[in-house]
């Protein structure tokens, strides 16, 4: 024991002395820690069996600039670390997508912060109800990243939480190839680190065994609380393959039954570091079936939403204009790309140097073309590239890179709108010229006259605006009808959503009952109508009801049972959402119609997460049976 002691003694040294860099600043909380212990004390909870359909979780994305908004994190390498982050978590049976428009927020107080008190506020003020918030900030505390929240039943938080991940925009945190955004999507779905307790430079007061032999193990007892993750006492990063000697400690780390320590460097919620071979790519299985577990038990709230379409995207986009080695007027730039089919946004982006680290432009748009009015004059040196993706399809190439220069730049900014909606057959052009000197003259081809011209049949026209003093702005503008506007309203248990696509972003919304929201909320029955208004003035209607219970089984909707196909012996879970509060009885029958188990419920109004433990049941296929008042509703479970 002496000796043991002793290692402590220098290992606690050891951590105080060594600085940190890239570490997870989690501060995980004592409430998931005790579901997790619970969760972990049932075998059958560990059985994992990932489902045959993935679970789509809804991801917010927020990108923090300063006050002037500079320092944004890229928008290119966002879509590769989303469809990085789609293959980390594709065995647990999780695939991300993404809730709404990436929003940017201008903050400097956010952008470099060292408290998640302060920020409180604006995160409370710009944070996505029932989605994973994730803001990429400069420098989140000193860290790599962290999660601040807790979950403790049905998506409700913890007092003071607010529920969001903070992750560094470095490369060396979130660049590609980068594990963590996985990392802190780990923690928000209840994982701590291996290395749980030893944060800090603590020592605890029970340190894991390396043995995992049934009669002397305690794995389920301490650190993580899993049993196929390796004894790690590593709270430093380090590098694989594992070498004491040539690692930050300096020196062979023992357990106390005298084992040496020798941690699993391929565990993303590790410290292993990402060029180490091998590097962290994986979560065990116990922690996935924990992860399962805690979203069916804890955050059911991110399953309300209805799933989205799936739409992958197999082509890049080809760029139209500027052509390649072209100069164009310095502030006023048309950068065009063709439409890719499936793709609703294009990650735009103009850089000065080769590696795209430069970047006056980068931005996200919905359109096929974005007009640029920031480049310098006189510059040879611009990249142009886009990169088309949608809300579940990340993972498509960059388009070819166009180089083109900025000659002078001209005094007039044009203020140009077009008009064409798709079930017009003609279309406008209005020039709202500033700058220069008035009056202005507009020198059309095509015999047209003045700054408006309607009427306008699809087509390319040129136009260049002159004022008094001689300056002038040549424009090429095309004028062709947008994409049909398509509305489709989402109807839930009170509530009501817009999907809308088409036209031109961003969209406006009226209800008839006076919201003007996408989505609305704790609506009574009757019938509600909605008009959405593109930014050029194009709108579409549509009208949905909130009804009464008509139908057995109309009261439920977005069922899903999980894991489903599922082994002979493990926890299956029912998870659906209702307008009832009612008791009811949850059973389950074999293909013969024989009742295999039965027990009350307790069903309340929203998201409801029951779940059935099974033992040793033939493979075949079951009836999973839901009653409350006069419904029923069935679900197939297949056991394999």
């Amino acid at each position: 024991m002496k000796k043991i002691a002793s290692l402590v003694l220098t290992l606690f040294t050891v951590f105080q002395i060594n600085g940190q860099s890239n570490f997870c600043a989690t501060d995980y909380s004592d409430e998931m820690y005790d579901w997790l212990r619970e969760f972990v004390q049932n075998p059958a909870n560990l059985q994992f069996k990932r489902s045959s359909e993935p679970i789509m979780l809804p991801l917010q994305i927020h990108i923090v600039g300063n006050d002037i908004g500079d320092g944004y994190y890229s928008s290119r390498t966002l879509l590769t670390v989303l469809c990085e982050l789609n293959d980390y978590f594709d065995d647990t049976g999780f695939r991300f997508y993404l809730h709404d428009d990436v929003n940017y927020i201008n903050s400097t107080s956010l952008f470099v912060h060292s408290s998640s008190f302060a920020i409180a506020p604006l995160i409370n003020a710009t944070r996505a109800a029932n989605a994973i918030n994730m803001y990429f900030v400069q420098d989140p505390s000193g860290a790599c990243g962290y999660y601040s929240g807790g979950a403790t039943s049905q998506g409700a938080l913890e007092e003071g939480g607010l529920d969001f991940m903070m992750i560094n925009r470095s490369n060396n945190c979130a660049g590609p190839g980068n594990i963590t955004i996985a990392h802190e999507i780990g923690h928000y779905f209840s994982l701590p680190h291996p290395f749980f307790r030893w944060e800090g430079g603590n020592v605890p007061d029970n340190p894991e065994y390396v043995t995992r032999d049934p009669a002397t193990r305690n794995c389920h007892e301490t650190a993580d609380l899993f049993c196929d993750t390796d004894a790690d006492y590593f709270y430093e990063r380090w590098s694989a393959p594992y070498n004491f000697a040539a690692n930050p400690f300096g020196f062979e780390l023992i357990d106390p039954l005298g084992e040496p320590i020798d941690p699993d460097p391929t565990l993303i919620m590790g410290y292993a570091n990402e060029s180490g071979n091998p590097s962290p790519n994986r979560f065990s299985n116990e922690q996935m079936a924990a992860m399962n577990g805690f979203l069916m038990a804890r955050r059911t709230n991110l399953l309300q939403h209805p799933e989205p379409v799936t739409q992958e995207i197999t082509q890049t986009a080809t760029l139209v204009s500027p052509s390649q080695g072209s100069t164009v007027t310095a502030n006023y730039v048309n950068l065009k790309w063709n439409h890719v089919p499936n793709a609703t946004h294009y990650s735009v982006q103009v850089a000065t140097n080769v590696g795209f680290t430069n970047l006056p432009v980068d931005t996200i748009v919905s359109d096929t073309s974005l007009v640029v009015t920031n480049l310098a004059p006189n510059n040879s040196n611009y990249r142009f590239r886009v990169t088309p993706f949608n809300q579940t399809s990340f993972c498509t190439e960059a388009s070819s890179i166009t180089t083109f220069a900025t000659g002078g730049a001209s005094p007039i900014s044009p203020n140009l709108v077009t008009r064409f909606c798709a079930d017009e057959t003609l279309g406008s052009i209005t020039l709202n010229p500033t700058g220069g000197t008035p009056p202005y003259q507009y020198v059309w081809a095509g015999g047209f006259s003045g700054n408006q011209v309607s009427n306008l049949f699809p087509g390319n026209y040129n136009v260049t605006i002159q004022d008094a003093d001689g300056n002038s702005l040549p424009l090429s503008i095309d004028l062709f009808p947008y994409e049909p506007l398509e509305l489709e309203v989402l109807v839930g248990p009170g509530l009501l959503a817009a999907e809308v696509s088409g036209g031109k972003e961003p969209y406006s919304y009226e209800w008839s009952n006076g919201f003007v929201d996408r989505k609305i909320f704790e609506l009574d029955q009757g019938s509600y109508t909605v008009e959405v208004t593109d930014a050029t003035g194009c709108t579409i209607s549509g009208q949905a009801s909130i009804t009464g219970i008509q139908e057995p089984g109309e009261e439920f909707s977005n069922v899903r049972v999980y894991p489903n196909p599922t082994q002979s012996t493990g926890v299956v879970y029912v998870v659906f959402e209702t307008i009832l509060n009612v008791d009811g009885k949850l059973s389950l029958y074999n293909n013969q119609g024989q009742q295999i188990m039965e027990r009350n419920v307790s069903i309340i109004s929203g998201m409801n997460s029951e779940s059935i433990t099974i033992e040793n049941l033939p493979q075949g296929v079951y009836i999973i049976r839901l009653e409350a008042g006069n419904s029923i509703m069935n679900k197939r479970l297949i056991v394999l």
